[in-house]
């Protein structure tokens, strides 16, 4: 089900998560695929938590900022599902999310911890491999957990995925062609 229901009620030129993954993937700069993945899980924590204390703060900052920090969460996710060769297409087509009692504010460092935990782990042994054979499948479903749990919020909020993905498509582009990719900062 998943994106698979998602993608048969697209329009023509609305992004669903499974075409966006590539797209957003030709904008990662990575010395290595365990460069990616360490920075991957903690860019999706961190920008997790940046989203949910913007959305926290509903009053203080603008509906723009908090869809930047929606697609920053959603580019994190697309490197994970790349950088460990998880099927994104499989694993959200296993449920449509509507058994999940998570929300938003469970997506704290709890939640983060069994992925940080496998990877800690991992890295122990210097690579990421034997964690791609062992632990994917974890990983997967958290990222699963989180897609839909992003879509939840976006519903509530009033928000289109297909939006946001285009948004951060096209500001990943910008800063390409201005050769800013790698600096700091949300408005470079």
């Amino acid at each position: 089900m998943g994106d698979t229901i998602l993608m048969e009620n697209q329009k023509e030129n609305e992004m669903t998560f499974l075409e966006y993954i590539p797209k957003a993937m030709e904008t990662a700069k990575f010395r290595d695929v365990d460069v990616q993945i360490t920075c991957s899980l903690f860019g999706l924590q961190g920008e997790t938590v940046e989203l949910r204390q913007k959305i926290d703060s509903l009053k203080e900052v603008s509906n723009k900022e908090i869809k930047k920090e929606f697609g920053d969460v959603y580019w994190y996710m697309a490197s994970l599902f790349t950088s460990l060769n998880i099927d994104a297409e499989y694993w959200l087509s296993l449920t449509d999310g509507s058994e999940s009692e998570l929300c938003l504010d469970d997506m704290d460092l709890g939640f983060f911890g069994g992925i940080f935990e496998l990877a800690k782990k991992a890295y122990r042994k210097a690579s990421y491999s034997e964690m791609e054979v062992m632990y994917n499948d974890y990983i997967a479903a958290c990222l699963v957990d989180l897609y839909y749990v992003l879509q939840s919020t976006l519903d509530n909020m009033g928000f289109k995925q297909e939006e946001i993905l285009q948004m951060n498509i096209d500001k990943l582009k910008d800063r390409m062609e201005r050769d800013v990719l790698h600096s700091s900062g949300d408005n470079r």
